[in-house]
């Protein structure tokens, strides 16, 4: 009875334990709170700045599609935060080969300069194969230098709409998601500051051989890049699911090895009695 009583608060203590350190991680990431988003559909970009290139919102969407002059397309957002999650939907075109810098992402950027300033990159590449093309996303740095992080070479090509997510905790595990599947996960701290969110593009202008003119003459694209349903998302503290992973088998190990060592007393103590009958 001894030996079932204290199994039984064992069982007890473990389960408490486990409801409140599931419960912690629960709450922590519920505690997120959004930092802004855009979903264009009042068409309007007011809170975006422009600093290269033509952006339009007519789509619903923030549409790069460049001009006469420059086909390099480059819009910042105000955005601060360096814990948290960056969401939103991209479009692929399986034309945007890599040598036409295709569009990228680039976050926990710290500078409207074109030319000097750091943060990091994500791109969206179209690479060409002896079989078939491929979409590659990279993850890149641009701290004191740039610096490949990781990349993602998908076994096919990747086009249309995708749904992407960005992760980065206080430690500086960054992961990527593309469709809700993670493809890449990497850990650096050389950027600290964040001061944008910006979305880049170049090659999105479109032109067309004028019959009467015998010249090209510029269009907007019908498809170049664009991004909507953009969602960032501030979290001061990230845990980690292999924390929470960690967690739960640590305790779960701590547990049965306190019962065994009960039932191991129970069992000598009832030797010991046995022993002493028999005399």
């Amino acid at each position: 009875m001894i030996a079932k009583s204290r199994i039984a608060k064992i069982l007890i203590s473990y389960f408490v334990t486990l409801l409140i350190g599931i419960s912690a991680f629960q709450i922590q990431l519920v505690t997120a709170n959004s930092s802004w988003s855009d979903d264009f559909e009042d068409q309007s970009l007011d809170s975006w700045i422009v600093t290269r290139g033509v952006f339009s919102a007519e789509q619903k969407t923030l549409w790069a599609y460049g001009t006469r002059e420059s086909s390099s397309n480059r819009a910042y957002h105000e955005c601060n935060i360096t814990t948290g999650r960056w969401s939103f939907d991209i479009l692929l075109n399986q034309s945007w080969h890599w040598r036409y810098h295709p569009p990228a992402v680039r976050f926990m950027v710290d500078s409207l300069d074109d030319v000097l300033w750091h943060g990091y990159v994500l791109d969206f590449y179209t690479l060409a194969r002896s079989s078939k093309d491929i979409l590659a996303v990279y993850l890149r740095v641009n701290a004191k230098s740039w610096n490949y992080l990781a990349h993602f070479d998908f076994d096919r090509p990747v086009y249309g709409w995708q749904s992407v997510g960005i992760e980065r905790t206080s430690t500086g595990r960054i992961t990527i998601y593309l469709n809700n599947s993670r493809i890449i996960e990497v850990i650096d701290n050389s950027i600290e500051e964040s001061n944008y969110f910006v979305f880049d593009s170049e090659d999105c202008v479109q032109t067309v051989f004028d019959p009467d003119t015998h010249t090209d003459i510029f269009v907007k694209a019908r498809v170049s890049p664009m991004l909507d349903n953009i969602v960032v998302s501030e979290i001061p503290e990230i845990i980690d699911t292999n924390y929470a992973t960690s967690f739960i088998i640590i305790s779960s190990i701590i547990c049965v090895i306190s019962i065994v060592m009960i039932v191991k007393m129970e069992f000598d103590k009832t030797k010991v009695k046995s022993s002493y009958e028999d005399e």
